[in-house]
């Protein structure tokens, strides 16, 4: 996984930036949680999207993830925020390096689904998540619902017994919206699809 994303980077950055065209992750975020003066743990934070989004309204970021060439990327989109702002961590999902009671989110988009393949670590990353967070914290996991539809039809065996696991074991709130991409052209949408 992080070899490909590693000499992927670029385009998979380049790609993201035609995700949500209609804008609707900060609102649903937002309807979430209060996020205003925060200190946020971006877990699996890529090449910085939510803390980016974020970083106008939360006090502070931390932008955490196991590839460095991934978290290159994430400095370079930060750039017009002051580095007072943010930091960047090298770290592994199940091993954060926080201590206990320390963030008020914890946030992951799009990376747990590399996580969550041996059933038997469901359990110590979901702790791990929510050890760090402040007494009354809130954890916010964004994954995929489904590709090519207008509502939630994930295809995924894993990821969708990964959504019971925690809907059913750990009491999660469940709720969806629409972050659909547009692309320029569809030579340009072949070649995301192609690509992931």
């Amino acid at each position: 996984f992080n070899i490909w994303y590693d000499c992927n980077h670029a385009l998979y950055d380049s790609w993201i930036s035609y995700h949500d065209y209609i804008k609707n992750l900060l609102p649903t975020i937002k309807s979430i949680t209060n996020i205003n003066n925060k200190l946020i743990a971006d877990i699996g934070c890529g090449t910085g999207r939510l803390s980016s989004l974020l970083l106008r309204e939360i006090t502070y970021a931390y932008l955490c993830d196991t590839s460095d060439i991934m978290l290159k990327g994430a400095k370079k989109r930060l750039s017009s925020f002051p580095d007072s702002k943010y930091k960047i961590i090298l770290s592994n999902t199940f091993n954060l390096p926080f201590e206990s009671n320390s963030v008020d989110i914890s946030i992951e988009g799009w990376s747990l689904s590399y996580c969550i393949q041996d059933l038997k670590l469901w359990d110590k990353l979901i702790d791990e998540m929510l050890r760090i967070l402040k007494i009354g914290g809130v954890l916010i996991i964004i994954e995929t619902l489904g590709v090519g539809t207008e509502y939630p039809n994930c295809t995924s065996n894993l990821l969708n017994s990964f959504y019971s696991y925690l809907s059913n074991n750990r009491n999660f709130n469940f709720i969806w919206t629409r972050s659909d991409y547009k692309f320029d052209d569809t030579s340009q949408a072949i070649l995301y699809s192609n690509a992931f």
